[in-house]
């Protein structure tokens, strides 16, 4: 194998594993929460939003309220009953900031990567690729 080749095939071996980066499979369907914390000023917030992806991990949602990185925040959600196997599942998810950027999913103000405090674990739902 040349020199050429051989880069080539670490380039490739690079990009698939930089595609591939997360963790944990994310269930990427729209759910509604309310987010409550404190904004960059120290001003308490209440804000209803949409989940964009949620793994047992973190989830990704947008804001209007201005927070940032370390911010500590609570999302509260009622799980649709097709994700639950019919039962009501609601959840209180506490968690750190670790990324903010521009939202591009809708109108709110930043985008907002939220790493949860514990690793979320339930029977009735599975945050596992299956195929």
């Amino acid at each position: 194998m040349t020199k050429t080749q051989k880069q080539k095939s670490l380039n490739k071996k690079n990009e698939l594993a930089n595609s591939n980066r997360r963790k944990e499979f994310r269930l990427e369907i729209p759910l509604s929460a309310k987010v409550e914390g404190k904004t960059a000023t120290g001003q308490p917030f209440s804000e209803k939003t949409t989940i964009v992806n949620i793994s047992s991990l973190g989830a990704y949602f947008s804001l209007d309220a201005i927070v940032t990185i370390g911010s500590r925040l609570l999302i509260k959600m009622e799980l649709p009953s097709q994700l639950t196997q019919g039962k009501k599942l609601k959840l209180k998810l506490r968690g750190q900031v670790v990324r903010l950027e521009q939202s591009t999913f809708n109108t709110k103000h930043q985008g907002v990567a939220l790493n949860f405090d514990e690793e979320f674990k339930s029977e009735d739902i599975r945050f596992i690729a299956e195929d």
